[in-house]
């Protein structure tokens, strides 16, 4: 089973791992750790933990197989715990390899020799194979003899995988890339800087696989990129290469140079560029054709922040039923902010296209909410989840169209597991420094131990060398990538910041800054900088360290301003502020005209800091900075201090709290604006645009005794323990899974909607479908008895306005030439009922269709209602409305409408619509969030007052009716059914359009009517919406052209084979008068005679009884004649007739004159009773 990836094949492979061991005590366990995600990418805290078998006892298994790629090499070892808590590792030299194939038996049934710990084994599996071929497990169903790991394909084929993968998709990979200059190979590391690295354990939490996709962070010349795909495959991960062009107008161009100023309440007039709009929305695409290609049945898709807004929508386009979350890392703007952007709809409707949208602050998704609202008028409620096992939770949640999309917010954290081994790599990178430290200070005042400066990684994701011979991955036809080393080992060569080759790859070197900024930190920079920090501390200094890039929005003049403030006001306070600036982070560079700007503001402030306080302050420029250096530097500040203004994501402040956990407390002061501001409840909190807030705050913060620090300490680290990084993304993985579950399993996912802005997803009933015109026509050609029920505005008139048809004018103007004589058509037909139903006033309808006198009307939703011609019952219109139910009591409308002017006053854009049975209380013009506020609290207010009145209070889009109770057009029409079933022997045809919400009562009345078994057959029922949307009707149409076209073919077949002609036209042949047939100008034979109903049936009665054609049977028609009948009684030729194979006997029908009319007191005797002439 394969996935292609990045543009090569790839398959995956299910492993399984034995390892004997016998405990030495009570509590002792094993796990396995590797350089894949699934094996906890070489860290303890996510190892793959073993259990120990009871048929088996001293092996150890594990739990469940981990998916892994195949035909790739795995280095792995195991670890000792004790009572949970990790030991050692297992003392071997080197590591284990592992290659599988995909190749194996399924179901578990491969069980090799398990590994023995403690103890490598040589594989001879290994030596017997060509040079430069890793080994390979399963390929045979034995397994390698010397390594305790079982191979099996993964069963991903046709969505069969068990729980399906999460597809974790950013703009840039949670990895660091480099090349080796000597042997062109890749170096692949994890990213710690990056929350989306390490969050395999989030996946094999609920059994799945992960596989990121994004773009590697570095440029690949086209001839390398095979080699980068097959190397990343190791790690899960399946590279979006991008051209140099499109990357600069798509990150430069579009993301940051307008993109993220906007989230970021910062509007720049002539930001955006057409071209890199485009650029955008065509490296989206090319990031949905990726996750397309990766995609298997089962998976979720988690996209990342401002990059791919407009992924949902391009994934969704190939892949209609996938569940797809995205998670913003930035703030979200407000809706006023956010309306300035003129590309605002492409982007909302991209973001709802997702079905889980997370934030980290509440206040962010309050943004976002009020945008889905006033931008796109969708509603908001609170909905309850039910989630995988349990009752489920109750999110914020946005309807579109029948679709819910969750709002979830989640602050992402930090792993301290992760941090805790950086640590323990930075103490063992410099043994020499430390022991100079120590002989020259002694030791630390703080109990803080020596490390030294330097931005290595932990020595597992580290290039390990023995000797000369460095332990590596190789595989064939690909470039070497380093092993890791899990355990520390002798000697480390770490890669230094001055390192030119990573420096350049990662990030360029920035020119040097006036004094007393240094330009970087080479390693003698290093040394003195640590060493000068452990002086000051050694002296009785307390340190204020903070770190943020160099941009406008992170404050830091804003912190050396406050600091200055306080050394004017109070002198020396016994602190050095130590600032570092950087260029850019976590592959962010920082935008550069607002990095001059700012870097030359801070120049000046510093001068002037160090020309009246020598040594107060100390400020530090970097390319960038790893995880070791912050760590180092957070454990010596006795204050952090963080200013910024504006901004997303920052785990710093909690890297400063976890740093100094078991040192003395610090004090963490914080911007009221900063994101972590909402979780850190200890730290003190600060208006940074305030400068003598500032400055009092570090003065206090420098103060503060020992029990308050901790108690604030304490506060802060339950966050920083409890709220991990894959805890957040566990979390926002059931959610996901959650929204998955909750979608409607009998729905067919299909995508309506031209361009981005319109595009969106709909599930359909598997019964809804277009509305075919075949199956119509033929249906009204047999019947003998039809009803046509159909809505006015927005069915048989387009409504120009987004929202409701009661808030539009739309019967302003005339009916259309070609539209009255469609409907006059079809209203005269002596087979047919027609009628109009609207929501307008009677008033509105008479001048609309004033001259359609033989067509029925339902005026205010059914309460007023005025009938036409019925089947079998040709009449003019005429009599007055009259009212659904008589007898209604209107007297509750004046306090009604005392309660609504009340509110109309108070509310600037709101009216008040009185109709003849109802009153409407329209805020449409209002804003929209004021507007459903006084809304709510008016029908609160309507309740009371009208709680003894028979009468209904809907609240719709952007207004509020109070109408009767029991009259909509439901009732109407099953009223009138009901009379046609009752006075006219039933009906054979029903064809009902609506295109409202307003129209779904008359499709629920006719499915609820039809859905019980009836003695006689039930007619052909027709239920057609307007739109494809979801509905109660089970046919749908585009627009009110179609239903024109529609009702122009029914009048077509209305005058054609079918043709009915009464008595009275029969007379009027007689007299001359020439008959034509569906326009065509056909002149038939006119009838001699003039005979009232009564002599016309007795004429064809006895011709009928004996067996001969009647009359009215195919006069006219084409064919030679194979029978005759005699006419001359009737005063007509005799002429040759037709066999006639499906005569309709006249003779058998009522008399006309016991045909009862509906709705007039006044009928037409004896003039329906129709001959078919053809």
């Amino acid at each position: 089973a394969g996935a292609t990836m990045g543009g090569a094949a790839a398959s995956f492979a299910l492993l399984e791992f034995r390892v004997r061991y016998t405990p030495a005590r009570p509590g002792e366990s094993i796990c396995a750790v590797g350089e894949h995600p699934s094996l906890g990418c070489w860290d303890p805290a996510h190892s793959l933990k073993l259990r120990q078998p009871r048929e088996e006892p001293g092996v150890w298994v594990s739990l469940a197989p981990v998916s892994v790629p195949s035909g790739v090499s795995i280095q792995y070892k195991y670890l000792l715990f004790h009572e949970g808590r990790f030991e050692r590792w297992e003392a071997i030299d080197g590591n284990r390899i592992i290659a599988a194939s995909g190749v194996g038996r399924v179901g578990g049934s491969l069980r090799p020799a398990a590994d023995e710990f403690d103890v490598l084994a040589p594989s001879p599996a290994i030596g017997s194979r060509p040079s430069g071929a890793g080994p390979t497990l399963g390929g045979g169903g034995d397994g390698d003899g010397a390594t305790g790991v079982s191979g099996q394909p993964a069963a991903y084929e046709a969505g069969v995988s068990e729980g399906g993968s999460i597809l974790v998709v950013a703009y840039i990979l949670p990895l660091l890339i480099t090349r080796e200059v000597e042997t062109a190979g890749w170096v692949i590391e994890w990213n710690l800087d990056s929350v989306l690295a390490r969050r395999a354990s989030a996946g094999r939490a609920e059994g799945r696989r992960v596989v990121w996709i994004g773009c590697p962070g570095i440029p690949v010349a086209p001839a390398d990129r095979q080699s980068l795909t097959e190397a990343l495959a190791h790690f899960s991960a399946v590279p979006v290469y991008l051209e140099p062009k499109t990357h600069e107008e798509f990150y430069a161009g579009f993301c940051r140079s307008f993109l993220w100023p906007v989230f970021h309440n910062v509007i720049k007039a002539g930001a955006y560029s057409p071209s890199a709009w485009r650029a955008y929305c065509a490296v989206n695409r090319l990031f949905a054709d990726t996750v397309v290609e990766v995609y298997e049945r089962g998976d979720m898709i988690w996209a990342h922040d401002y990059h791919l807004l407009l992924l949902p929508s391009y994934t969704l386009r190939h892949l209609r039923t996938a569940t797809v979350g995205l998670f913003l890392h930035t703030p979200f703007p407000s809706s006023e902010i956010f309306r300035t952007i003129c590309v605002r709809d492409e982007l909302l409707r991209g973001m709802i296209n997702a079905d889980v949208v997370g934030f980290h602050l509440f206040e962010y998704a309050r943004h976002f909410l009020t945008c889905c609202k006033r931008q796109m008028g969708l509603d908001l409620k609170e909905q309850k989840v039910p989630a995988a096992g349990g009752s489920g939770d109750v999110f914020l949640t946005v309807r579109d169209n029948e679709r819910t999309v969750v709002v979830v917010i989640s602050h992402a954290g930090i792993e301290p597991s992760t941090l805790e081994q950086v640590e323990y790599a930075s103490c063992k990178a410099d043994p020499f420094r430390d022991a100079n430290l120590a002989s020259a200070s002694g030791h630390h005042p703080h109990g803080l131990p020596t490390l030294s400066l330097s931005p290595e990684l932990p020595d597992r994701f580290m290039t390990a060398r023995r000797g000369s011979s460095p332990t590596t991955l190789r595989q064939p036809g690909m470039p070497g990538v380093p092993a890791a080393t899990p355990h520390p080992p002798t000697h480390l060569v770490p890669t230094q910041l001055s390192n030119p080759t990573s420096a350049l790859v990662r990030s360029p070197l920035l020119s040097a800054l006036p004094s007393p900024i240094a330009r970087n930190l080479s390693d003698a920079t290093a040394q003195v900088l640590l060493t000068r920090l452990d002086e000051l501390t050694a002296a009785g200094r307390a340190l204020i360290i903070s770190i943020d890039e160099m941009e406008r929005l992170k404050g830091m003049p804003l912190a050396l301003l406050g600091f200055e403030h306080l050394l004017r006001t109070e002198g020396d306070v016994g602190a050095t502020l130590v600032q570092v600036g950087l260029k850019a982070r976590n592959f962010t560079p920082a935008v550069q005209q607002d990095y001059e700007a700012v870097r030359a503001e801070i120049a000046e402030i510093s001068a002037r800091i160090e020309a009246s306080h020598p040594g107060a302050c100390i400020v530090i420029e970097l390319p960038t900075i790893s995880v070791t250096q912050r760590l180092q530097l957070w454990r010596r500040a006795s204050v952090t201090l963080f200013t910024p203004v504006r901004e997303g994501l920052n785990t710093f402040p909690l890297e400063a709290v976890f740093a100094r956990r078991e040192m003395p407390p610090g004090v963490t002061v914080l911007s009221e604006f900063a994101c972590c501001c909402r979780v850190l409840n200890g730290a003190l909190r600060i208006n940074p645009w305030g400068t003598e807030a500032v400055a009092r705050t570090l003065a206090t913060a420098l103060r503060m005794g020992g029990p308050e620090r901790e108690a604030r300490r304490a506060r802060d680290m339950e966050f920083v323990r409890n709220n991990t990084a894959a805890a957040w993304a566990e979390r926002f993985v059931l959610d996901l899974q959650a929204a998955s579950q909750d979608k409607p399993h009998d729905a067919q996912w299909d995508t309506i909607g031209f361009g981005l802005a319109g595009f969106h997803r709909a599930g359909w009933r598997t019964d809804f479908t277009a509305l075919d015109t075949t199956d119509v026509l033929a249906a009204y050609r047999r019947a003998r008895r039809r009803a046509i029920f159909v809505d006015w505005g927005g069915t048989l008139v387009n409504i120009e306005d987004g929202f409701s048809p009661l808030l539009v004018e739309y019967y302003r103007d005339r009916l259309s030439p070609s539209l009255f004589s469609c409907l006059e058509q079809l209203a005269s037909e002596p087979r047919n009922l027609l009628m109009v139903l609207s929501g307008q006033g009677c008033e509105a309808m008479d001048a609309a269709f004033s001259g359609l006198s033989s067509a029925s009307f339902a005026a205010e939703h059914g309460c007023f209602y005025r009938l036409g011609s019925l089947p079998g019952v040709r009449r003019p219109l005429v009599g007055g409305w009259r009212q659904l139910i008589e007898g209604l009591d209107f007297s509750w409308k004046e306090s009604a409408r005392a309660v609504m002017e009340a509110y109309t006053a108070r509310t600037n854009g709101a009216q008040t619509h009185v109709k003849g049975s109802s009153l409407v209380w329209k805020f449409d013009e209002v804003d929209p969030e004021f507007g459903m506020m006084q809304a709510k609290e008016m029908g609160v207010h309507l309740n009371t007052v009208l709680e003894n009145y028979p009468v209904s209070i809907i609240s719709g889009k952007g207004y509020v009716e109070v109408r009767p109770s029991g009259i909509n057009k439901g009732a109407m029409v099953d009223h009138v059914v009901s009379q046609l079933y009752a006075q006219a022997g039933g009906v054979d045809f029903i064809l009902c359009i609506g295109d409202d919400s307003a129209d779904e009562f008359m499709f629920q009345a006719l499915h609820k009517r039809y859905a019980a078994k009836h003695a006689a057959a039930p007619p052909a029922l027709f239920t057609c919406v307007v739109g494809r949307k979801p509905s109660a009707a089970r046919y749908y149409v585009n627009d009110a052209n179609e239903v024109l076209e529609l009702f122009q073919s029914l009048g077509l077949h209305s005058t054609r084979s079918n043709r009915n002609l009464s008595t009275s036209d029969l007379n009027g042949m007689g007299r001359g008068r020439a008959l034509t047939a569906s326009g065509r100008g056909i002149r038939r034979n006119p009838l001699a005679t003039s005979l009232d109903g009564s002599a016309m049936r007795a004429a064809i009665a006895p011709a009928a009884l004996h067996g001969a054609a009647p009359c009215g049977s195919m006069l006219g028609g084409s064919g030679l004649p194979s029978s005759t009948v005699n006419t001359a009684g009737l005063g007509l030729p005799s002429r040759a007739l037709p066999e006639p194979p499906r005569l309709a006997t006249i003779a058998s029908s009522p008399p006309p004159a016991e045909r009862v009319s509906l709705g007039s007191e006044q009928s037409e005797p004896a003039s329906t009773l129709g001959v078919r002439l053809g």
